[in-house]
């Protein structure tokens, strides 16, 4: 089975920071821009969100893994948001923090089964990503990125089939497709 990623190259330890800082830099401000809203809580959740899951792409590009610490600090941005939810709009914070805690569980729950059902097709880096990502951006948000992820995956995949430099036992980077949903998520505003 072959892995698309980059040719097995080794890739020097300076080189990876660089390319993770820019990757987070690209994020945040990809973030800040699609975030088209003014309240600065959703503003703050999408460059956070953008800026890891960016950091979690290139990272599962060149090494297919997703380190912890990307889902550490979804987490813990979670819980930061869930703080300045409850002291600029404690209105809106019970609902907004309801969500964060339903989609993280529901997409937890559903992607393990998948996992389990297709015998190790979703990676447990994934599922982690997906997950801390909907605790930051609640039910809608999370189930909005993964299905643009998916559909931005099954076209990548359907291309490479069609052009044969790829056969249907090949395997994707998924985290790549979680940064471009959910870039089209905040720019929709589907969350």
């Amino acid at each position: 089975m072959k892995k698309w990623v980059l040719p097995d190259c080794p890739v020097r330890r300076g080189r990876q920071i660089c390319l993770l800082a820019a990757a987070a830099a690209g994020g945040a401000l990809s973030g800040w821009l699609a975030a088209g809203c003014t309240e600065p809580a959703y503003q703050l959740r999408g460059m956070l969100t953008l800026a890891v899951v960016g950091a979690g792409a290139a990272t599962d590009l060149f090494q297919r893994r997703i380190p912890n610490l990307c889902s550490l600090v979804l987490a813990a941005g979670a819980a930061v948001c869930a703080a300045l939810d409850l002291a600029l709009a404690p209105e809106t914070a019970g609902p907004v923090l309801c969500s964060g805690l339903l989609g993280g569980v529901i997409l937890l729950a559903g992607l393990s089964l998948c996992r389990r059902l297709s015998r190790g097709g979703v990676g447990v880096g994934d599922i982690k990503l997906v997950s801390a990502s909907a605790l930051v951006m609640g039910l809608y948000g999370g189930l909005a990125m993964l299905l643009f992820a998916q559909a931005a995956a099954v076209l990548a995949a359907v291309g490479l089939l069609i052009s044969g430099r790829a056969k249907w036992r090949d395997s994707l980077p998924f985290a790549p497709f979680l940064w471009l949903g959910l870039l089209l998520c905040l720019i929709l505003g589907t969350y």
